[in-house]
Parts: structure tokens; C-alpha cells; sequence
């Protein structure tokens, strides 16, 4: 397992130029916007406007921080995202607008390139004590909230908020615990043959 630090990640402009995303993670890891086949990352929503298009890529998006936003995407109604954590799947190329409720707000995002992977962002409140037990394998795990511990029956360590487990291995397992009431936003990645 590996821990990806939020002061660690990778500041980069939108792709449309309209904000900056932390980027926490790509596959094949040097993948640049055009030939990722998974990508992880985060971002600050400012002002209202639209998001950045993405050809053959469907996303995923959770709101992590502030009061909210609604997400008008291609010619669907739209949808007011509040801070339960439930993650909005939708296609990275239709046309999409969002609308701030109450002020910035900042967003967990995962992007699948159709056709050659998939995915399934949920998300899991553990309260203060509460254990999950992840088998290691395509998956990562975004601490939305509080703080959990991690132990893989070998190595420990700390899950703060805002940090990311990859749990991108072959075997193995890993007792997640939490300190604090948390919330863990778990991205399954299907990678297609």
C-alpha cells in the first residue's frame, strides 16, 4: 500500500484554464491528460462556469468541501451536490456547467477513459473505533473526513484528511480504523483487456 499526502500533490491549471486541480494520481503514472487510463484528483471550485471537457472519459465527482454545487451536465436536469459524499457518475464529454450554492467549493474527482477502464467511487462513514478490512487490489481510498489508521499486517500508518491509500497491489489486505468519526470515499478501477 502506498499513502499519497495532500500536501504532496500535484498543483496543475483546468485543462480549460478556468480553476487549478491537485492531481493525486494517474495511470500509467507519467500519463498526461490525453492517454490516462484512470486519473484521481481534486478541485477547487471558485467561481461559477463550466468544466472542462473530456473526450471518452466518464467521471465521477464528490463533493468534499463547503456548501454545495449544481452540476448541469449535457441535456439532463440539474443536480444539486451537498455534502453527504455521494459521488455523481457522468460523461467527461458532454457539455457541463456548475452553479455554487453558497461560496467555493472543493470536489473529489475520478476519470475513466471509456472503453479501456471503469470505475465505482462509494462513499463509507466509519464512526470513531469502526473498522473497514479492504482486500488490496485496484482501489483507492480518499479520507474525506476525519482521520483513519491503516495496517496491513506489517506496516502502519496514518490516514489524515484529504490524504489517499493506494491500494493498487497484487494480494494482501488492509484494516482500516477510524480515530474519528470519517468518511472514506473508495474508488473501485476495472482496468479492460
Amino acid at each position: 500500500m502506498r499513502v499519497l499526502r495532500a500536501a504532496d500533490y500535484e498543483a496543475m491549471p483546468w485543462k480549460n484554464g478556468g480553476g487549478i486541480t491537485s492531481q493525486i494520481a494517474t495511470y500509467p503514472e507519467a500519463a498526461g491528460l490525453d492517454d490516462f487510463l484512470w486519473r484521481l484528483s481534486m478541485a477547487r471550485v471558485e467561481v461559477d462556469g463550466p468544466f472542462s471537457t473530456f473526450a471518452g472519459v466518464d467521471r465521477s465527482l464528490a463533493l468534499v468541501e463547503g456548501d454545495g454545487l449544481v452540476l448541469s451536465v449535457g441535456v439532463h436536469a440539474p443536480v444539486a451536490l451537498r455534502q453527504t459524499y455521494d459521488p455523481l457518475p457522468f460523461a467527461g464529454d458532454e457539455s457541463t456547467g456548475c452553479a455554487l450554492i453558497g461560496g467555493p467549493i472543493t470536489d473529489l474527482n475520478i476519470m475513466t477513459r471509456r472503453g479501456r477502464a471503469s470505475h465505482v467511487m462509494r462513499s463509507t462513514r466509519l464512526g470513531a473505533g469502526e473498522t473497514l478490512q479492504l482486500a488490496l487490489g485496484n482501489r483507492l481510498v480518499f479520507c474525506a473526513e476525519g482521520q483513519v489508521s491503516l495496517d496491513d499486517g506489517g506496516d502502519e500508518a496514518l490516514l489524515d484528511r484529504f490524504d489517499t491509500l493506494d491500494l493498487c497491489a497484487d494480494d494482501g489486505m488492509v484494516r482500516l480504523t477510524a480515530l474519528q468519526p470519517s468518511v472514506l470515499l473508495v474508488t473501485e478501477l476495472y482496468l479492460i483487456a
